[in-house]
């Protein structure tokens, strides 16, 4: 059995990730026993045509191969008015939140993601009001349901909007539900996979300059150091 592994895909780029992985999944015939796929969005095309792909493609090896599917959910995450819109208390609050960050990350989740912020805040909002995000809960319920030490990896892409709206708040309300539930043998380790343009399909390389690179690259060391 495979070491417990929860993969969290964000935006296009994590889609494009989640689906790399699973090719490698399939070609060195890992049992899905152990993996927990979720994926995050604003598109619902993308979504939509993510199932397909799982439903259609690999869960047609797994279940031949296994005998059971791959566990996987999808979230689609509407975007809210502009953070200027909430009343002051509520702006209070986010502020707060957003200071389980620091420097270059705390740049990537308010400036970075631009309008894409809100999809963050919702996440957080719903958590202030009791009601965490559905993917927050499942990943939780994934980590009980393994009873051992799990690996989670969000992958995504931090030069877009959807992607740096969501990781760093996503990340933190992961970690701060783990301390609420105070158990010590609820184990994870976080970790983060955010490639640079480079690696990522046509229309992502079509940020190019050397500055541009640099700046990725730094969005990408303040994420992993805040996460990990």
């Amino acid at each position: 059995m495979t070491k417990p592994t929860i993969l969290i895909g964000v935006g296009g780029i994590g889609m494009e990730i989640l689906e790399i992985f699973l090719k490698l999944a399939k070609r060195m015939d890992i049992s899905p026993e152990s993996l927990s796929l979720h994926y995050i969005d604003t598109n619902r095309d993308d979504i939509i045509r993510f199932e397909s792909i799982i439903k259609y493609e690999y869960n047609k090896h797994f279940k031949k191969r296994y005998g059971i599917d791959i566990d996987y959910s999808s979230y689609l995450c509407p975007s809210i008015p502009d953070v200027s819109a909430f009343s002051e208390h509520l702006k209070e609050e986010i502020e707060g939140f957003e200071h389980f960050w620091t420097g270059t990350a705390r740049s990537i989740a308010i400036d970075q993601a631009s309008a894409n912020r809100s999809n963050g805040v919702l996440l957080f909002l719903k958590h202030l009001q009791e009601q965490d995000p559905d993917i927050v809960s499942q990943v939780i319920e994934r980590v009980i349901k393994f009873s051992q030490i799990t690996n989670i990896f969000m992958v995504g892409s931090l030069f877009g909007g959807t992607g740096s709206g969501i990781i760093l708040p996503l990340a933190a309300l992961i970690k701060i539900k783990k301390e609420e539930m105070g158990d010590p043998n609820l184990g994870m380790r976080l970790f983060g996979i955010f490639p640079l343009f480079e690696a990522c399909s046509k229309g992502a390389r079509e940020f190019t300059g050397d500055q541009r690179i640099l700046e990725a690259k730094a969005r990408n060391y303040g994420t992993l150091r805040e996460i990990n």
